[in-house]
């Protein structure tokens, strides 16, 4: 079985590399195991369990467009929620 290493990399079209970081205005690149639903990408944001949000959620939800690297595909994209279930 050949091994396939595929990265999340964060790169817009804005002028920065990745969405804007709340605190210091500076770009974020993040890798993040994904899934797919047809033809979406899916990304849990978990902080191992916690209640808290990790940063990089929180930063995507103060702007919501960020570019997204799969393999060699580059592509912009936009931040979908999915209410969470109880």
């Amino acid at each position: 079985m050949s091994r396939t290493r595929r990265r999340l990399r964060p790169k817009s079209t804005s002028g920065h590399d990745g969405p804007r970081a709340i605190r210091r205005d500076l770009p974020r690149r993040t890798c993040l195991i994904y899934g797919t639903a047809g033809e979406d990408f899916v990304v849990v944001a978990s902080k191992s369990g916690s209640d808290d949000d990790p940063a990089w959620f929180k930063n995507l939800r103060a702007d919501p467009s960020v570019g997204v690297q799969v393999g060699g595909r580059r592509f912009t994209a936009c931040l979908g929620l999915v209410p969470r279930r109880a």
